[in-house]
């Protein structure tokens, strides 16, 4: 029960019902840690448009190395990191939105019927994703989650506006894996994530 865990979960962690929560899912790998950087920084700089106090709580990568740079956030931001409370995936129903590039956690997050926004920058997430002859994370093909393709930081603030705030229902499809129409999609998500697990993604060229 999503609303009863979200509860339980805002009541631990001493966050109350009105608050707004964004839940960022790193993806800081060592491979993958440049990427994560450039995604997690213009997150930060939509939300720094939305001027409205936000919980932000990172859940970094297992094998992330270095997270220091998810201290950089603007000032109305109240960062938590899960850890602090020594949970993992099972802090995704207190979010009002999720946010990653591409993870199989995305996947369980639209299950639980969560909002969930998936950044594929061009030289970040959208390049990672080509090197595995994908154009997409698939779930955005589905509607099931939302994908943001560029650095227009007003368009992803408004849309998380949107989100948090309701100032406007935003509807995403349902996960439903017998539609004939989406047999590829779902194949492609098959493929992303036996990749993921196998940690097969090459490191992104780096350009300075």
């Amino acid at each position: 029960n999503v609303k009863r865990e979200r509860k339980i979960l805002r009541e631990k962690m001493n966050i109350s019902e009105d608050s707004k929560v964004i839940i960022y899912l790193g993806q800081g790998t060592p491979v993958n840690i440049e990427n994560d950087k450039k995604t997690f920084m213009f997150l930060c700089k939509a939300l720094e448009l939305i001027r409205e106090e936000i919980y932000l709580i990172i859940r970094s990568h297992p094998r992330a190395e270095d997270v220091s740079y998810y201290s950089n956030v603007p000032q109305n931001i109240k960062l938590i990191h899960s850890l602090e409370f020594n949970l993992s995936d099972e802090i995704l129903p207190l979010a009002d939105c999720i946010v990653s590039m591409f993870a199989t956690n995305l996947v369980q997050s639209a299950i639980l019927g969560l909002p969930v926004i998936s950044i594929l920058l061009p030289d970040a997430g959208k390049l990672q994703l080509s090197k595995v002859n994908l154009d997409d994370f698939p779930l955005n093909k589905t509607g099931a989650t939302i994908g943001i393709y560029n650095y227009d930081a007003d368009k992803l603030s408004n849309l998380i506006k949107d989100i948090i705030l309701r100032n406007m229902p935003v509807k995403l499809e349902k996960i439903r894996i017998h539609d004939k129409d989406r047999i590829e999609a779902y194949k492609e998500l098959m493929v992303f994530t036996k990749n993921l697990q196998n940690s097969t993604f090459p490191a992104a060229e780096h350009k300075e």
